[in-house]
């Protein structure tokens, strides 16, 4: 299978897009109230915001002719999508559903709401959601466990309180408060303590996204006339503008690699678009072969988008998975009155026995497995030429005496190993540092850390401690080398 430096290279022959001109900023508070679903529900004033400021709308059919049918992509098993669509065929209230990633499992989360819930925002252990429930003209921000439980409400202020994400490590949320035509970024404690205003400005700043390691956040504002992206420090300091187009940005989602920003965009008819996270780079992902692309959400693995769209007009909404290597794209739902996708990998139950890493109990640690050839490239990379034929990697340690182990473990492929998230969860283990953005466990007598699906472990003889600097050297290396899925 190809790997991850293949999958979105062959996304440079995409055409550039064409910017077109957006509309007015009056116009933006107008198209709130396109009767797409009744009493002005929510993800009519954030989609409209998105796409129909644009004169594109779900029940508008903005392309000629029928829509291909998709082409069948292999499904990704082991996770999970959050999204929102009607209660029941006769039933006017949104609820919040998941689906498995292959389109399997659909599964109401059972819940008794003061309203109707929206865009759902994963915690980082798959455990939980955040969410805005519109009731009587307010909108506030509830938790909830994945099962049902411990439904609580996070914010009481008077307003809109919507848009919730949460941040990397679980420790807070950001958000979007609006009150007296003000629309501003705030960021809260995930228990909802402590609410800060991040942005004030008079446009409306939307869609607030964590990258991957907590520093930062991008958004959508319109402070420059027309939607753009920006990007700002978690502290909200240093905003800078990613964007640069005369047509609608919005909906920014980060990679899981951080490298990367899906965005909805109409520069050039409605589509889902990427670009590096600098702001350059910039092409089209999700052709306009579907009416109104939106809610961009990766896979965990990076290799995919989910999103929103309606194959045309008056038919409603569904739920696409598009493949970034072949631009495949499948209907993981039916058709009819969703939104907002929200992708998360699942939580695994506790491995049972135990193998030696290093050995073939694990059944890839064979001579010829990915992680094995990935492992060996990773090293000659940081400047380890004397590389030997194993499947676990004895290297000296430079400016001192002894040796480390180096392997690497796919937890998306093979049950047997847990995957990072599982291990830091089950033992409370703190962040010990974070390189170029990769957060770096320190297990004893191992550093370990995950990066293109795969956790890394370094480990070091109990005589010799392994210093920082050859830890980050090897993050650094294993960031440049691509590995084969």
């Amino acid at each position: 299978m190809a790997n991850l430096e293949e999958r979105f290279g062959a996304l440079d022959a995409l055409e550039f897009p064409h910017p077109e001109k957006p509309p007015e900023r009056a116009e933006v508070r107008e198209a709130q109230m396109i009767p797409r679903y009744t009493r002005g529900r929510v993800p009519v004033v954030v989609f409209a915001l998105l796409v129909g400021a644009a004169g594109i709308g779900f029940v508008v059919n903005a392309f000629r002719g029928t829509p291909e049918a998709p082409e069948p992509s292999t499904p990704l098993a082991g996770s999970t999508i959050a999204y929102v669509k009607l209660a029941g065929p006769s039933s006017l209230k949104w609820r919040l559903f998941t689906v498995e990633a292959d389109g399997s499992s659909v599964t109401r989360i059972p819940i008794n709401l003061p309203g109707e819930a929206f865009h759902p925002s994963w915690s980082p252990d798959g455990a939980s959601l955040v969410f805005d429930v519109e009731s009587e003209g307010d909108t506030d921000i509830f938790s909830v466990n994945v099962d049902g439980s411990d439904l609580s409400k996070l914010t009481t202020a008077a307003g809109w309180d919507y848009l919730p994400a949460w941040s990397p490590d679980g420790s807070r949320i950001a958000y979007v408060h609006a009150s007296d035509h003000n629309d501003d970024i705030w960021l809260m404690n995930a228990d909802g303590s402590n609410p800060v205003r991040l942005t004030q400005d008079p446009a409306f700043d939307l869609n607030p996204t964590w990258s991957p390691d907590g520093d930062t956040l991008a958004f959508q504002s319109n402070r420059a006339g027309n939607p753009e992206i920006y990007v700002m420090n978690a502290d909200g300091s240093r905003v800078s503008r990613l964007t640069n187009s005369p047509g609608l940005d919005g909906r920014p989602a980060w990679s899981p690699d951080g490298r990367q920003i899906a965005f909805v965009s109409d520069r050039d008819g409605p589509g889902i678009y990427l670009m590096a996270s600098d702001g350059t780079d910039i092409r089209k992902l999700v052709e306009s072969e579907q009416a109104g692309p939106a809610d961009p959400t990766w896979s965990p693995d990076g290799t995919r988008l989910a999103y929103s769209s309606s194959p045309g007009a008056g038919s409603g909404t569904a739920i696409y998975v598009v493949d970034l290597l072949s631009g495949h794209t499948r209907v993981l739902t039916d058709t009819g009155d969703l939104c907002c996708p929200s992708w998360t990998a699942l939580r695994r139950e506790p491995v049972t026995g135990a193998a030696i890493p290093g050995t073939c109990d694990y059944g890839p640690w064979i001579e010829h497995c990915p992680e094995a050839s990935w492992a060996r490239l990773v090293l000659r990379e940081a400047g380890y030429s004397n590389v030997d034929t194993g499947t676990v990697f004895l290297v000296p340690v430079e400016g001192g005496p002894g040796e480390f182990h180096f392997w690497a473990m796919d937890p998306l492929n093979h049950d047997q190993v847990e995957p990072v998230w599982e291990i830091v969860s089950a033992e409370d283990i703190p962040i010990a540092t974070r390189i170029h953005g990769v957060p770096v466990y320190r297990i004893d007598p191992y550093w370990l850390w995950s990066i293109h699906g795969l956790n890394v472990w370094v480990g070091e003889p109990i005589t010799h401690a392994l210093s920082l600097p050859t830890v980050r050297r090897l993050v650094l290396a294993a960031q440049e080398v691509p590995y084969p899925t």
